[in-house]
């Protein structure tokens, strides 16, 4: 994994998915697990924009030289 933006989003629409599989279940899964997985899809999902931005830093910079 590279970390770029597609990467980092099918990270956390992954992790998503998981969690509403598991969310489907009778058997409630404790809350730390919960915050856990969510906590691990915001930051997926912020790594996906940090990444964009780092994009667009970098075609600014080339484009100034």
């Amino acid at each position: 994994m590279d970390g770029s933006k597609s990467e980092q989003l099918k990270l956390a629409d992954d992790l998503e998915g998981f969690l509403n599989q598991i969310n489907s279940q009778d058997y409630p899964i404790p809350q730390s697990v919960r915050e856990f997985l969510e906590a691990g899809i915001r930051q997926a999902r912020g790594q996906a924009e940090w990444y964009e931005e780092l994009q667009e830093s970098i075609r600014k910079q080339e484009n100034l030289h």
